[in-house]
């Protein structure tokens, strides 16, 4: 899973590795640890989206071979199912 942040979840999942992308600068020098590809250069006009296109990838592939992204480095494996419940007056007149 490729996951963008701009305030620095440093949520994991235990079944499949997420790869954390993060464009905000003042987040990924606060939370450098818990992003895996830091894309504020193309903001600050550093490196262009073609050039980090190819940082992802190369990050990607490493990952697929192996290599722990920083959730799992840090053990940050949580998941949470956000799921929408109906208040329960919505199911009076249900027979």
């Amino acid at each position: 899973i490729a996951m963008t942040t701009g305030r620095g979840s440093p949520c994991g999942n235990p079944v499949v590795p997420v790869i954390k992308l993060c464009g905000n600068p003042k987040t990924c020098e606060w939370m450098a640890e818990n992003i895996d590809v830091d894309m504020s250069s193309i903001i600050k006009g550093k490196n262009s989206v073609e050039e980090l296109a190819e940082v992802l990838w190369l990050r990607m592939k490493k990952v697929l071979n192996g290599e722990k992204t920083q959730a799992e480095k840090l053990g940050f494996n949580d998941i949470a199912i956000w799921r929408n419940t109906a208040a329960p007056f919505q199911y009076m007149h249900c027979k």
